[in-house]
């Protein structure tokens, strides 16, 4: 779960930031499926969504 901020208000929605911001309109708020975050590995799995993004 995330936080925006815009004007002082909190939005916990990204949508709904993204639209009171008017902007980030090609920004995305994924989980980059990392091999293993907990143990500090975050080479992107074969499956993550960012690999898609940043190409």
């Amino acid at each position: 779960m995330g936080i925006w901020i815009w004007k002082e208000k909190e939005y916990t929605s990204f949508p709904e930031y993204k639209i009171v911001s008017k902007s980030d309109d090609k920004s995305s708020y994924i989980d980059p499926k990392y091999k293993n975050e907990t143990k500090f590995d975050f080479q992107l799995k074969k499956d993550s969504p960012v690999i898609k993004v940043v190409e």
